[in-house]
């Protein structure tokens, strides 16, 4: 048995690719099920919010597996497994866990110490757990790193800054205008971050 992750985020695509693979919360566990019941996957979990779509898994055999969950994302996506392969992060073993840590810590966000991710991974993981798509290896990993992130939010000043892009963009407008008195703001592409 193998730990192995898949990451497309922000970082390596742009946001009309992201929103292709962008999984709607009612679809996740139909999405886990499926990827479940693939040969070689013993547990996963995915996780899909605006900036980031993760598998987290353990498999029978790396190699084989990242290719069935390339294969399978290419599909969702309406991609080329070819194109979607160049635009993928790929974790294994500890560096699973590394990764996982910085997610759920906000160190991996785009606005460093965000606090949503933490909830987004909990729910993820939980609907994982719900459809039976999870075991001992992933239980451990995902509750260690939801105890760790919490640990995180709660001891250090991470989120003392800004939390959120739109949290920042307020931030910045203060610091640009003298007033907001009087001022208009046009918002476009917003949706609700879950």
């Amino acid at each position: 048995m193998s730990l192995v992750a898949l990451s497309l985020n922000y970082r390596t695509a742009p946001v009309e690719v992201r929103e292709r693979f962008a999984v709607p919360e009612d679809q996740v566990g139909e999405l886990v099920s499926e990827l479940h019941e693939m040969q070689g996957i013993h547990e996963v979990v995915l996780l899909s919010t605006c900036n980031r779509t993760e598998l987290y898994a353990d498999v029978e055999q790396p190699g084989p597996a990242i290719a069935k969950f390339i294969g399978y994302l290419s599909r969702f996506g309406e991609m080329d497994q070819e194109t979607l392969s160049r635009l993928l992060n790929r974790y294994q073993e500890r560096d699973v866990v590394d990764h996982l840590l910085r997610v759920v810590s906000g160190l991996d966000s785009m606005v460093i110490g965000e606090t949503q991710i933490l909830g987004q991974v909990r729910q993820a993981y939980l609907i994982a757990q719900d459809h039976l798509a999870t075991g001992h290896l992933m239980n451990y990993a995902m509750r260690s790193a939801i105890s760790f992130g919490k640990r995180v939010q709660t001891e250090t000043m991470i989120g003392q800054a800004a939390v959120s892009v739109s949290y920042a963009a307020v931030s910045l407008a203060r610091k640009v205008f003298s007033t907001m008195s009087g001022k208009t703001v046009l918002v476009i592409g917003a949706r609700k971050d879950e």
